[in-house]
């Protein structure tokens, strides 16, 4: 298990975002705070930003199991701590 944490950055004009990439490991467990706008997911060859919901993880199943299946995953679930 690995975790990080980023801390707010006092001067956000001056932050650089990292390049583009997928996620190897086969599960990853994203908690955004502050409602940053930080995280894209690319659909259609469109970059679209996932809006923070409060409380909530986001669940991202990696590149792993991307290629261990066998057909295409179309749906997105939402867990929050609210419910």
């Amino acid at each position: 298990m690995r975790m990080n944490y980023y801390p707010p950055c006092p001067q956000p004009e001056l932050v650089i975002g990292l390049n583009a990439h997928s996620d190897a490991v086969g599960l990853t467990i994203l908690l955004q705070v502050n409602e940053m706008e930080g995280l894209q997911i690319r659909k259609d060859g469109r970059w679209i930003s996932v809006k923070p919901l409060p409380n909530a993880f986001i669940v991202n199943i990696g590149d792993i199991l991307e290629q261990a299946k066998q057909c295409r995953l179309h749906q997105m679930g939402l867990l929050s701590l609210n419910q």
